[in-house]
């Protein structure tokens, strides 16, 4: 078993950079350091693990190994705890009595507001931070620790958390008002055949309901689709 009581948070940010930014004088300059320094760091980090960190076969040069993955997830872990931390301190040396990190799916951006503006008139003294993000980001943030409150569609299946369901969440097909479907009460599945479609990114909830309608009513066939952010 590896022995990483000796690793240092100088050797996981030489790690995660030169991951992030791809190459040895990237990490670098990211880090306002000399490229050698950046190369001892990683060399006395791939020697206390006993294992390579980056993988020679990959297309990108500095992409992790399975054990570097391993490494870049505890050094982002250490970097949020210490963001949290100090976002904690500043809440407290500003007279809160707390704080707390709302993650919320970007379609409940337009509701978060005024939950947390009701949260604050209740609580003045904890401080809100607000982390907007799709529904794949906040479900790793959750899988992470990083948020006390969520809000989303749905909660997801493989977590363990409490829910409250807040309301109802339509979901309905829009158009311009001079399309040949507006105003039509009786839309069926054959109709929408031909249609194309905007989308939202992967790894939002409502791209993955969208997808999910059309392959029923298709029945597995494809659709024409246009993402947008």
């Amino acid at each position: 078993m590896a022995d990483l009581r000796g690793m240092t948070r100088k050797q996981l940010r030489a790690f995660a950079a030169t991951v992030q930014r791809g190459s040895v004088s990237g990490a670098a300059l990211a880090l306002n350091v000399t490229p050698p320094a950046i190369s001892i760091q990683l060399k006395l980090l791939e020697e206390m693990v006993g294992s390579p960190l980056f993988s020679r076969e990959a297309a990108a040069p500095f992409a992790p190994t399975e054990i570097g993955a391993e490494l870049l997830a505890m050094a982002q872990d250490v970097e949020r705890l210490e963001a949290r931390t100090a976002e904690r301190i500043a809440a407290l040396q500003a007279g809160a009595s707390g704080s707390l990190v709302f993650g919320v799916v970007s379609t409940g951006k337009y509701l978060a507001p005024f939950i947390v503006a009701a949260f604050g008139r209740e609580h003045p003294g904890i401080r809100v931070n607000l982390a907007v993000g799709n529904r794949e980001d906040i479900i790793r943030g959750l899988e992470r620790n990083e948020y006390d409150l969520t809000m989303m569609g749905r909660p997801p299946a493989h977590i363990h958390a409490e829910s409250a369901t807040l309301g109802d969440h339509p979901y309905v097909l829009i158009a311009p008002p001079d399309h040949r479907l507006a105003g039509d009460s009786d839309i069926l599945a054959e109709d929408l055949l031909a249609e194309r479609f905007l989308a939202r990114e992967q790894g939002s909830g409502t791209r993955t309901l969208m997808e999910r309608f059309l392959e029923r009513i298709g029945g597995g066939r494809s659709f024409d689709v246009i993402e947008m952010g």
